[in-house]
């Protein structure tokens, strides 16, 4: 059940199958998984939502300023305090939309129904000297996903319009002010920074380095730019995909480094030069299409 205003524009927005970016979290990706045939076994097609921590997509942030008609500092205020709310540990918790945990979303039932209306349980086809009971069997497929996108579209055209959201919010209790290290970008990508020219005069540059193979946690240095291969809600996750990688790409060296509060990001290459961490992408670009560079400011 949804018992606030961000929460049902959250869950109307899935309803309605988009591709959410919860900010400082990751995104909820919206896929439709085909209906697949094994020997006699037929599985149905069945939509679901994929947790990604990478923040592709439109933001709820965005959403409930749009929604409200607020200002964005409002918004932020308002976002925070509920992110507050749903974080339990490594865990988040949205109550009537679902459960983020160990980097995978499970819906709630009512949700899941939204998604699902019909049932998506294996079919054993009966085999027989002809194709009469396959070609059954695909067109009672094909009749229940008809059905079920038309009773779809009947409840989320019928259904009530989201409340709208207050714009006035309540004033915060003081609280420890955070800093910038822990601001989390809404772009898809990390935008890399140029250091002027007069910093560098001033405090001279940390050398350009490898990353170290190791699966010790580390702590990312300032003006350094790291080439990210994955985020990771737990430690144990991220040692897990250092071990892998060293399996499947010796040559990249990876490490993991703390991240955005209780996140883990593992770096396969680091450098006090943007443009290096750059090359480095586009020279992996081929075997590892979702690098991305993320500078310490």
């Amino acid at each position: 059940m949804v018992k606030d205003n961000i929460t049902q524009l959250l869950f109307n927005a899935l309803a309605q199958r988009q591709t959410v970016v919860l900010l400082g979290i990751g995104s909820l990706r919206f896929r439709r998984v085909a209906a697949k045939l094994e020997g006699s076994t037929l599985t149905p097609p069945r939509n679901m939502f994929r947790f990604s921590s990478r923040e592709e997509g439109r933001s709820l942030l965005d959403m409930l300023v749009d929604e409200a008609g607020c200002t964005r500092e409002e918004g932020e205020e308002a976002y925070r305090r509920w992110l507050h709310r749903i974080k339990q540990g490594h865990s988040v918790v949205i109550e009537g939309v679902g459960r983020i945990e160990d980097d995978f979303f499970t819906p709630s039932e009512v949700l899941e129904r939204l998604l699902n209306p019909t049932s998506d349980a294996p079919v054993v086809l009966r085999r027989h000297r002809s194709l009469r009971g396959l070609w059954i069997g695909l067109a009672a497929v094909a009749l229940v996903a008809v059905a079920g996108g038309a009773w779809w579209y009947v409840n989320m055209h019928s259904a009530p319009a989201p409340m709208r959201v207050a714009q006035t919010t309540e004033k915060p209790a003081a609280e420890v002010v955070e800093t910038a290290d822990s601001v989390v970008e809404s772009a898809a990508e990390p935008v890399e920074e140029v250091v002027p020219v007069a910093e560098s005069v001033q405090s001279p540059a940390p050398e350009n380095k490898p990353a170290p193979a190791t699966t010790e946690i580390g702590e990312m240095t300032s003006g350094m730019s790291y080439v990210v291969v994955g985020v990771f809600s737990t430690e144990a996750n991220a040692r897990k995909f250092i071990e892998q990688m060293a399996r499947r790409a010796p040559e990249m060296a990876c490490r993991a480094y703390k991240f955005q509060g209780s996140k883990f990001m593992v770096s396969g290459f680091e450098s006090a030069d943007g443009a290096e961490a750059s090359a480095f992408i586009r020279d992996h670009r081929a075997q590892f299409p979702d690098l991305w560079v993320y500078k310490r400011k």
